[in-house]
C-alpha cells in the first residue's frame, strides 16, 4: 500500500492492490484482498528493514496494542531515514500511525498531499472544486464533503475524516458497523484518541513539543511509557512500564546511526554519502547493500558463515514509480520476474523454471483471474459497495457464492454441495448467530467492548468467557462447569494459567518480550534460553537435560541437539 515517489520519500514498501492474499473464516474463503508488493523491504536485525530500490531505513516500533471492536488500538512508531531531518513531535525521522494529515500542495493549484502515519505521501490532483484524482496504483477516493472538511474512503468502505483546517490531521477514522476513533488535539499535538467503547490512549508533551508519556488508561494500572531526547531532537530512548528500554544513537545532522534492543542487542547502521543504506551489523546478523542508478538494480548480500547469499533486485520505473521487474539468488533456485499494467497490478509471474502465472483486474484493483501454468483458472467477483468477494470459482469448477449485509459483513456461504453458513451480526458487528450445513445453531453475546461472554450451541452446548478491559481472556467455563483462568503482567503478557483443579503454571519473560521460564504444577521449572535474533537456542529441563538448536544467518534451523547427545 507504499509509494515510493522518484524522491524516494516514503517508507517505500509496498502500494497498489496485487498480491493475493485470502482470509478464511470456519476454514473457507470469505474474502479476497490484493496488494501490490512492488518495492520489498529487505529485513534486518532488531526490526530494521532497507528498501530494495530507494536504501531508506525503515523501522517500525509498537508500544502498546488494544485489541478493540472494530479497529485495534494500534500504538506503533515509524522510523525513516530519508526523513531524518522533518520533526512531527516524536523524534526527527519518526512518526505515529495515527500522524495523519493534509496539505496542500503549493506547487501546484488545488492539489491536497495526504501524509500518512509510516512516511507515505500520496499526492492527489483537483480535477474540480472538492473533487480529486487518486494516485495511480491506490484506490482511495479523496473529497472535500463540507468547505474545509475533507474524506478519505477506502476500498472496504473505512473512513478518514479531516474537519479542522487549522491543524488539517486526521479527527475521526470509521468502519462500516459505526465502530470508530476519535481524535482530539491541543493546538495541532494529538492529546487523546478514543473509540465508541470508550477505551482512550493519551498523549502529553514536553516544553519542545515532542511526546514525553503515552499513557493506556483503560484499566487500572496504566500501562505508560516514557520517551527522551537528545538536544538535537533525535529520540534516544523509549522506556517501558516494566523499565525496558530501546536506545537509538544518531549520526550528527544525520540519520540512525545505531539501535539497541531491550536486550541490549546492538545493530550498527551505516550509510553511503547519498545517506542510502550500505550496510547493516547487528551481534549475528550482517547484510550489506549497493544500488545502480542507473539500470535501477540494487544487490543485496547476506554474510554468513557458509558463503555470502546474494540478492539481486531489478526495477522498471514508471513515471515517478519503480516497479520490481526480477528478483535473483545465488541460492535457492531463486529467480523471480514480474509484469504490470498501467496501474501497477501484477499481470505476470515467470519462477525459475519458466512457468508463468498471469491474473487479471477490475477497475477498482480486485483480482477477476489467476491462472497457473497449467492453465487452471481461479475467478472472483466483487460487491460493488465494499469489494468483497461475491463469488469465487476454483480451478476444478467448484463455484462458492457469499452474500453480506448492509455494512459488509458476511450473512451466508453457499460452498459446494450447496452445504450454506450463514451468520447474522448485532449493531456494531459482532456476529451473534451462526448456523451450519446440519442447521446446528451457535449463539453469541458480547461485554460492552466486543469480547464474547458466552456461547451456546446444540445438545447443551455452552461456554463462558470473562475479558479485561485490554482484551485478555479472563476465565473461561466450558458446558460441564471446568472453570481455568489467567493473569497477566502490565504489558500484557500471560503470567499465570490456572486450570479447573487449581493446578498451576507460571510464565516469566525477558525484556524482549521472550519467555524465559515456566513452572509447572509440579513446582518445576524449564528454561528458554535465547540469541541477539531472538531466536530459541536451548531449552533446559527441571533435572537439567537440555535441547540447543542452531540456526543459519538466514534464520533456518540447523540442528536440534538432544540431552543425550543426538543432533539432528
Amino acid at each position: 500500500m507504499y509509494a515510493i515517489s522518484k524522491k524516494f520519500r516514503d517508507n517505500n514498501n509496498r502500494f497498489g492492490h496485487t498480491c493475493m492474499v485470502l482470509i478464511l473464516i470456519i476454514g473457507l474463503p470469505v474474502s479476497l484482498l490484493s496488494q501490490n508488493l512492488n518495492n520489498p523491504n529487505k529485513q534486518g536485525p532488531i526490526g530494521t528493514q532497507v528498501n530494495t530500490i530507494s536504501g531508506n531505513l525503515f523501522i517500525p516500533r509498537t508500544d502498546i496494542y488494544v485489541p478493540a471492536r472494530g479497529f485495534d488500538l494500534n500504538m506503533t512508531f515509524f522510523y525513516n531515514s530519508f526523513l531524518s531531518q522533518e520533526e512531527h513531535g516524536f523524534g526527527k525521522g519518526w512518526s505515529f500511525g495515527y500522524n495523519i494529515k493534509y496539505i496542500n500542495d503549493t506547487a501546484t493549484q488545488g492539489n491536497k498531499i495526504i501524509f500518512w502515519g509510516d512516511g507515505r505521501e500520496d499526492t492527489y490532483d483537483s480535477v474540480s472544486p472538492g473533487r480529486y484524482n487518486t494516485p495511480v496504483g491506490f484506490f482511495d477516493s479523496l473529497s472535500q464533503y463540507q468547505p474545509g472538511k475533507f474524506l478519505i474512503k477506502n476500498r472496504e468502505g473505512v473512513k478518514y475524516y479531516f474537519e479542522n483546517g487549522v491543524h488539517k490531521h486526521i479527527t475521526k477514522m470509521e468502519e462500516p458497523s459505526g465502530n470508530f476513533i476519535q481524535f482530539t488535539y491541543s493546538d495541532s499535538l494529538l492529546s487523546s484518541l478514543t473509540n465508541n467503547a470508550g477505551q482512550t490512549i493519551r498523549f502529553s508533551y514536553n516544553v519542545t513539543g515532542r511526546l514525553a508519556t503515552m499513557t493506556d488508561e483503560i484499566a487500572a494500572p496504566a500501562i505508560i511509557f516514557t520517551y527522551i531526547y537528545d538536544v538535537n531532537g533525535n529520540l534516544v530512548e523509549v522506556k517501558d512500564p516494566l523499565g525496558g528500554r530501546s536506545r537509538y544513537t544518531y549520526l550528527v545532522n544525520g540519520p540512525m546511526k545505531t539501535i539497541a534492543d531491550k536486550n541490549n542487542n546492538v545493530a550498527d547502521l551505516i550509510y553511503f554519502p547519498d545517506m542510502t543504506v550500505r550496510e547493516i551489523i547487528g551481534c549475528n546478523k550482517r547484510m550489506s547493500f549497493s544500488y545502480d542508478t542507473s539500470s535501477n538494480t540494487t544487490v543485496v548480500t547476506d554474510h554468513l558463515e557458509t558463503g555470502n547469499q546474494i540478492t539481486k533486485y531489478t526495477y522498471d520505473k514508471n513515471d515517478q514509480l519503480y516497479w520490481i521487474k526480477n528478483i535473483k539468488g545465488n541460492c535457492c533456485g531463486l529467480n523471480e520476474s514480474y509484469d504490470y499494467d498501467e496501474y501497477g497490478n501484477r499481470v505476470k509471474m515467470k519462477d525459475a523454471n519458466g512457468q508463468e502465472y498471469t491474473y487479471t483486474y477490475d477497475g477498482n484493483g480486485n483480482m477477476l483471474t489467476a491462472t497457473d501454468p497449467l492453465g487452471q483458472v481461479s475467478t472472483y467477483t466483487y460487491t460493488s459497495d465494499f469489494n468483497k468477494i461475491k463469488t469465487y470459482k476454483d480451478p476444478k469448477g467448484y463455484l462458492y457464492t457469499l452474500s453480506y449485509d448492509a455494512h459488509g459483513n458476511m450473512t451466508q456461504l453457499i460452498m459446494p454441495g450447496n452445504n450454506i453458513y450463514a451468520a447474522t451480526y448485532n449493531t456494531t458487528g459482532n456476529i451473534i448467530t451462526s448456523t451450519d450445513p446440519k442447521g446446528n445453531v451457535y449463539t453469541y453475546n458480547y461485554d460492552a467492548l466486543g469480547n464474547p461472554t458466552n456461547v451456546t450451541g446444540p445438545e447443551g452446548y455452552t461456554a463462558a468467557l470473562s475479558f479485561n478491559a485490554r482484551g485478555n481472556l479472563l476465565s473461561y467455563t466450558d458446558a460441564r462447569g471446568n472453570n481455568s483462568s489467567a493473569e497477566y503482567d502490565i504489558l500484557n503478557r500471560l503470567k499465570k494459567i490456572t486450570d479447573p483443579v487449581n493446578n498451576n503454571t507460571q510464565l516469566n519473560y525477558d525484556a524482549a518480550g521472550n519467555m524465559v521460564s515456566y513452572k509447572n504444577k509440579n513446582n518445576e521449572t524449564n528454561w528458554r534460553s535465547y540469541d541477539a535474533s531472538n531466536r530459541l537456542v536451548k531449552i533446559k529441563g527441571p533435572t537439567g537435560n537440555e535441547f540447543n538448536y542452531t540456526y543459519d544467518g538466514m534464520d533456518n534451523l540447523l540442528s536440534v541437539k538432544d540431552p543425550l547427545g543426538f543432533e539432528n
